[in-house]
Parts: structure tokens; sequence; C-alpha cells
């Protein structure tokens, strides 16, 4: 987990992520990984795979106020929808 956040202090969501996915191979319930996902596959703009590891965060960890950052974040760096034209 340090290593991971020695890349988001980096700017370097990919590594953060690289390094989570290793984590979350040893421990699959592991919720400050999937929080970590989450928001950098959001910051990568991988919507998709931002939504699924906030799916299983909100499984194994709904409570926790890392799986609420986690939404905030993924819904933050969700694209845009155009206006509706009325």
């Amino acid at each position: 987990l340090d290593q991971a956040n020695y890349w988001k202090l980096q700017n370097r969501p990919d590594q953060v992520v690289r390094v989570l996915e290793r984590v979350l191979q040893a421990d699959p319930a592991n919720a400050e990984a999937l929080a970590g996902i989450a928001e950098a596959q959001a910051q990568q703009g991988n919507a998709a795979a931002a939504q699924e590891a906030l799916g299983r965060l909100r499984q194994v960890a709904p409570v926790d106020p890392r799986t609420s950052q986690a939404d905030v974040a993924v819904r933050m760096h969700a694209p845009k929808q155009p206006d509706l034209i009325q």
C-alpha cells in the first residue's frame, strides 16, 4: 500500500492500479486497495473499471468511509452528460 501511495503522489494512476491489483490477489476484500483502484481507474478515464471496483468495494465495505470517498472520486471523473435540449 505504501507503493500505491507513492505512485498516487507521483500522479501515476496506472502504477497505482498495478500495485493495488497485486494487493487484491493476496487479499480480494482489501477495502483500501479497492478504493484506490476505483479512484485511479476513474482518474484515467476508465469508467467501467472504476465502477466495477466501486461495486466490489460496496459489497465488502458498505459503511467504510473509503467507500463514500471513492464514490465521490468516481463521480467527479465520470464523463459529463450532455445537457438535454428542452
